[in-house]
């Protein structure tokens, strides 16, 4: 699976568009660089991890 990301320098924006093919979804920086409201890499890293452990036990 390939994971594509894109991110528009001249926007004026931190906003990440993600996608592997199937789904989309978005990330951005932390308040007050970006939207608070959207998961920051971390988060996402982060539950990537939590889902793989948990999918793997059950």
């Amino acid at each position: 699976m390939t994971i594509e990301a894109t991110w528009l320098a001249n926007s004026g924006s931190s906003l990440c568009d993600l996608s592997n093919g199937t789904a989309h979804w978005k990330a951005d920086l932390d308040a007050p660089a970006g939207d608070a409201t959207l998961p920051n890499p971390h988060d996402l890293l982060d539950s990537a991890l939590a889902a793989c452990t948990t999918l793997t036990l059950q």
